[in-house]
């Protein structure tokens, strides 16, 4: 998550406004140690970014969801 963010040049306090979370939120989040599936549709759509969750067998490959990112 942390390389996405930094490659589009946007700063934790950037991303932390945008969903409404406070800077150190954001840290544990790029961190892994929040890693809920509402946090990471926020965080992805303050980057400009949708949510597909994909199961993926060997070269089998089940999109089960798709959140489109309220921008």
């Amino acid at each position: 998550m942390r390389a996405i963010r930094k490659s589009l040049g946007m700063t934790q306090n950037d991303v932390a406004g945008r969903i409404e979370v406070d800077q150190g939120q954001l840290s544990r989040f790029e961190r892994g140690q929040d890693m809920r599936v509402s946090t990471l549709r926020r965080y992805l759509g303050a980057l400009g970014f949708d949510l597909e969750i994909t199961a993926v067998a060997g070269d089998k490959r089940i999109v089960i969801r798709t959140e489109h990112a309220h921008r």
